[in-house]
């Protein structure tokens, strides 16, 4: 349901040909179960079971590398459609002038370089960030980039984005103090945020 949900994203008229609408489906699959899996040897049995649904339910003959990087997203377009990225080689400028309007919004500044992986994890969470309900659950080293990513991608998607910081005397009622805030901002008030911790 989770691939069908992201497929739905889609605005009818971006889905120009069948070729677009099957990259969708594969980008969505791959966003719901490939990156879940843990190791390299998982991930091409996964491409190779894409491989193999494409040519025996759509009669296309892909490789791997025709759909492994493709990607759809709601940037770079005005009215904000989810829609299939023709040219990923722009989005770092893209992204760039958002980051100079997060900047130019936020105390705390970020520099950030936007490399093929930075764009690849920046789109599967804004994507996640999109959906109803969006969780993710971000592992990985610190100082990894996993916090500046999706305080980027909330921006992206016009959420605010909320942490707390934890400090000594940090106890269960600063906890429950900063939780009723939050729960208050997005319940009662209707603010779409995204919640760090």
């Amino acid at each position: 349901s989770k691939v069908v949900q992201g497929v739905m994203m889609a605005d009818k008229k971006d889905l120009v040909s069948k070729d677009i609408l099957l990259k969708l489906w594969l980008h969505e699959s791959a966003r719901v179960f490939r990156d879940r899996l843990i190791n390299e040897d998982d991930r091409s049995w996964f491409a190779k079971q894409c491989v193999q649904r494409l040519e025996t339910d759509f009669e296309m003959k892909w490789k791997k590398k025709d759909f492994d990087n493709d990607l759809f997203g709601d940037y770079g377009n005005e009215e904000k459609r989810y829609q299939f990225i023709a040219k990923p080689e722009g989005l770092p400028k893209v992204f760039d002038e958002a980051l100079v309007e997060y900047n130019g919004s936020e105390a705390n500044q970020m520099h950030l370089v936007f490399f093929q992986d930075a764009i690849m994890h920046l789109s599967r969470i804004a994507r996640v960030l999109r959906q109803p309900r969006g969780n993710a659950l971000l592992i990985g080293m610190g100082g990894s980039g996993r916090q500046s990513l999706t305080r980027f991608a909330a921006h992206l998607n016009d959420y605010s984005s909320r942490s707390i910081e934890l400090k000594r005397g940090y106890g269960e009622m600063e906890w429950k103090e900063d939780l009723k805030s939050i729960m208050f901002s997005a319940g009662a008030q209707g603010d779409s945020i995204v919640f760090i911790f």
